[in-house]
């Protein structure tokens, strides 16, 4: 998440030490990020669909298996 940056950075930098260097280029990555972010968004779009067509195809099959047991309810009722 790019909320954390900071404290991400603060932390690698007490851990590095003098051993590595840390800095923060996040200006650089900012078109992976957004490109991360689109692709998160149109998966989550998919699977909202592939849910809902799911539901519609079950209700469906429901109602055409309620259909063909019509005159064995009426006998029950």
């Amino acid at each position: 998440r790019s909320d954390l940056l900071a404290t991400a950075i603060r932390q690698a930098k007490t851990i590095a030490g003098k051993w590595a260097d840390v800095e923060q280029n996040a200006s650089q990555l900012s078109d992976v990020i957004s490109s991360v972010n689109s692709v998160q968004q149109l998966v989550r779009m998919i699977f909202v669909a592939l849910s809902f067509v799911g539901i519609l195809v079950l209700g469906l099959v429901l109602v055409f298996w309620v259909r063909g047991r019509m005159h064995e309810i009426g006998v029950l009722m």
